[in-house]
């Protein structure tokens, strides 16, 4: 029972003792956020540090006129820069990259697809209706037959009428 009451009061203690420093700490970042930026000689907070003595207190210190003071912020944006230039180059060489192999695997895709399925959609029907619609095809292909047969006197006349009559159908 003792070590109940005791392990109580020293929860208690912890309890007060973290309120206190967070307490602490807001009002010092309070403090580092009006002190900075919003700094100026009569803020009522200077008044009060110069009535309490605290010169330290005073002095603003500014995070990138010291940087530059020591010449880091020009390694910072150096290495910025270079790191910006390297995330660049990489994500245009990715899209390239990416862009490329999707083409290729969609055309090898393609290319089964329709030797896969264009048998079954062509028939010779279709054929000769795509081609019989286009004047301008049929007189190619006849000058074009016409020239060939007289290149190549090969051409049986079985063959030739064949050929007639799938124009007519």
């Amino acid at each position: 029972m003792a070590e109940l009451g005791t392990n109580h009061r020293f929860r208690r203690s912890l309890l007060y003792a973290n309120t206190a420093a967070h307490i602490f700490w807001a009002v010092l970042f309070f403090y580092l956020i009006w002190a900075g930026p919003f700094s100026g000689s009569s803020s009522w907070l200077d008044r009060i540090l110069r009535f309490i003595g605290c010169d330290f207190c005073l002095s603003s210190a500014d995070s990138i006129q010291t940087a530059y003071q020591m010449g880091r912020l020009e390694l910072v944006s150096l290495s910025l820069t270079m790191l910006g230039s390297v995330v660049a180059i990489g994500a245009f060489s990715g899209f390239f990259l990416i862009r490329g192999a999707a083409m290729s695997a969609a055309a090898d895709e393609s290319k089964l697809e329709m030797k896969r399925s264009l048998p079954a959609l062509l028939q010779n029907k279709d054929i000769v209706a795509a081609i019989v619609s286009d004047e301008r095809l049929v007189l190619t292909l006849a000058n074009e037959v016409k020239d060939r047969i007289k290149e190549n006197d090969s051409v049986r006349d079985s063959d030739a009428d064949e050929i007639a009559r799938a124009f007519d159908e």
